[in-house]
């Protein structure tokens, strides 16, 4: 039995808040990440709603008593054998500078939380390989793509991710509305944000030299990382381009 490697590299979080009665921590909500690695030090891709609890636009609490996360919790593989797996929580406190937002700010809905030198030792970390970005197809409106991650809280199986499928529904290659993002047509839901998005073909697609591939195997471009909807009553959601994270200070 094997596991997609992409499933690998998705990591569930779930966000608390302290309680100021005293209590255990609130569970305010779950959301999506996934690792990468760059010079050599490991880090989680998610939003910057997801770690400060506020619309990146309004800067409105998302929650409805207004309560912030003060911590996320990580699942994180400690244990990876065949289809034997076992995870182990990471718990960081977000009221400190654990993570580091886009150069844009809030502009850019994307954070990196840095995982410290020695959590590696500790678990079986799995990173996203960027160089997939790079992968020769080119992508139109209307193909199928994949956000892997934890809608409304479902895991696939332990703390595995699910896909699911979604349309580009927008020009990839244009902006919206002079920001890095593109448009998906999917089933969004809370508990995605913060997704990595990919496109994967076992078919044929185009190339950027305008060569047309039939055959060769699975392809697979990972191509963004997964917002929320753009607007409240529609499937339209909204996909950062992948290229934003050259713009980080690694």
């Amino acid at each position: 039995m094997s596991i997609d490697f992409l499933s690998l590299t998705t990591v569930y979080i779930e966000l608390l808040a302290a309680n100021h009665s005293g209590g255990k921590p609130l569970t305010l909500g779950h959301a999506s990440g996934f690792v990468i690695e760059r010079n050599r030090q490991k880090y989680i891709i998610t939003n910057w709603h997801v770690v400060t609890g506020k619309d990146s636009i309004t800067k409105q609490p998302l929650d409805k008593s207004a309560a912030l996360p003060t911590k996320a919790v990580i699942k994180l593989i400690s244990h990876c054998s065949g289809s034997e797996i076992r995870w182990k929580d990471w718990e960081i406190d977000l009221t400190t500078s654990a993570w580091q937002q886009h150069p844009q700010g809030p502009a850019v809905d994307i954070v990196a939380i840095s995982l410290p030198d020695a959590e590696p030792s500790n678990f079986q970390v799995h990173a996203l390989n960027l160089s997939l970005r790079d992968t020769d197809v080119v992508c139109r409106p209307a193909m199928p793509v994949s956000i892997i991650g934890y809608p409304c809280g479902l895991t696939g199986g332990g703390y595995l991710p699910i896909w699911l499928t979604g349309y580009i529904a927008s020009e990839p290659d244009i902006d919206i509305n002079d920001s890095p993002l593109f448009y998906v047509n999917a089933t969004g839901r809370g508990g995605l944000s913060g997704a990595p998005v990919v496109l994967r073909t076992s078919g044929g697609y185009t190339t950027s030299g305008g060569m047309q591939i039939m055959a060769g195997g699975v392809v697979t471009k990972f191509i963004g990382i997964y917002s929320g909807r753009a607007h409240p009553d529609s499937e339209v959601c909204r996909v950062w381009k992948a290229t934003v994270l050259d713009d980080f200070s690694w």
